[in-house]
């Protein structure tokens, strides 16, 4: 679940976002582009943050098994790796992430100056300028999520093959 403000611990399901839920909403948006930004690990210590994950973990554990990506039409970027927070900046007064994503948004991250901020081009100048930021001894280091909407793999033989297969071994073993 994603917390709000007035977030309670002990209400997720009626005070929180669920990430799925926000999926299903992605990927059945006919939109052409989708990018969701996922800021959500923050800064500082204690009981509530010690469980808090990272961006990227809770977009990993939204994967399906046996798919082979989180989305299949919507890209997305991540604000800190599995083992990281994120950090603030204060003497930008915001966060990393959002310092720098505000930057790439306007115009810095368009690599190739044609006024269209690809998902790819915007994570590319995330992660260098925020490589070249430390505070306190610590980095920040967002994660790219790209879609995938490779089929799964269709089974090998029908049913039909398979059922004769069985009836051949079962008359000759």
């Amino acid at each position: 679940f994603l917390a709000a403000k007035d977030f309670d611990l002990k209400r997720m399901a009626e005070s929180g976002v669920s990430l799925r839920w926000l999926r299903e909403q992605l990927e059945a948006c006919v939109a052409h582009e989708k990018l969701l930004l996922l800021d959500s690990s923050h800064a500082g210590e204690g009981k509530d943050l010690e469980r808090q994950p990272s961006a990227a973990v809770l977009l990993e554990a939204l994967k399906a098994p046996k798919e082979p990506a989180v989305f299949k039409t919507t890209n997305a970027i991540a604000s800190s790796q599995p083992d990281q927070r994120g950090l603030d900046w204060e003497e930008k007064q915001q966060g990393l992430f959002a310092y720098f994503l505000a930057q790439g948004l306007a115009g810095q991250g368009d690599k190739n100056r044609d006024v269209h901020l690809e998902p790819t081009e915007l994570f590319d100048y995330l992660k260098n300028a925020m490589a070249k930021v430390s505070l306190n001894d610590k980095t920040q280091t967002p994660v790219l999520f790209v879609p995938d909407d490779t089929p799964p793999p269709a089974p090998r033989l029908s049913d039909e093959a398979k059922q004769a297969i069985q009836t051949i071994l079962a008359n000759n073993w």
